[in-house]
């Protein structure tokens, strides 16, 4: 590579520098773009997700109130159209705040094994949270107005990610393709410039 860039005259070499710089600005350009959709996605996302989950715990406070698993787990099993949800479960809390050990979980599914076993329900307020790269949904649900349980959701960027990556590799392999199409535009339009005025200086010389 090195040699070839070399062998190329002084006019060539300013023409690859012209096409380089052309790529990467623009390249720069789509990346920058790149990252604000990928934070664009996963703000769109989480905003997605607690609406969904505020709609899962209404639909299942009776379900909660009477122990009835089968409509619980219909009501988690909706969640399998958002593709970055990893595990949900419904839990029911006690009666009695003080027995903790007569909570139990109504119903669970898991999208992903690595996410298994994680509906450790504490009583507290709905909220979002980020825990490391994972995101954790609280949302309590009540029935006639008394505390029952909670449904939590545990959800990943992993989709937006995989589909951020992709985006980058192809912004990359245009990248490259795009220099060197540059190149051969830029040779050709730079001989169409050159060559009409060194015709007119021959012509010059060869008057005089």
């Amino acid at each position: 590579m090195k040699r070839w860039i070399n062998h190329l005259g002084m006019q060539r070499k300013l023409m690859l520098i012209v096409a380089l710089l052309l790529v990467v600005s623009l390249s720069m350009t789509a990346l920058l773009f790149s990252f604000y959709d990928r934070q664009a996605n996963q703000i769109d996302f989480i905003n997605r997700l607690e609406a969904v989950a505020d709609v899962v715990a209404n639909r299942s406070s009776a379900a909660v109130a009477f122990d009835d698993k089968k409509n619980a787990l219909e009501n988690l099993m909706s969640l399998s159209l958002e593709s970055n949800i990893r595990y949900a479960c419904i839990y029911k809390f006690s009666e009695f705040a003080d027995f903790s050990h007569l909570n139990k979980v109504v119903a669970d599914v898991t999208f992903d094994k690595a996410y298994q076993h994680l509906c450790d329900v504490q009583r507290q307020n709905n909220k979002t949270e980020m825990i490391g790269k994972v995101v954790r949904v609280h949302r309590n649900i009540l029935h006639t107005n008394r505390l029952q349980g909670a449904l939590i959701i545990y959800a990943d960027f992993n989709r937006i990610n995989e589909r951020f990556m992709r985006i980058i590799s192809a912004i990359l392999l245009s990248g490259l393709v795009g220099v060197f199409f540059a190149y051969i535009i830029l040779i050709r339009v730079q001989k169409w410039i050159t060559e009409p005025i060194l015709s007119l200086s021959q012509v010059m010389i060869e008057i005089k």
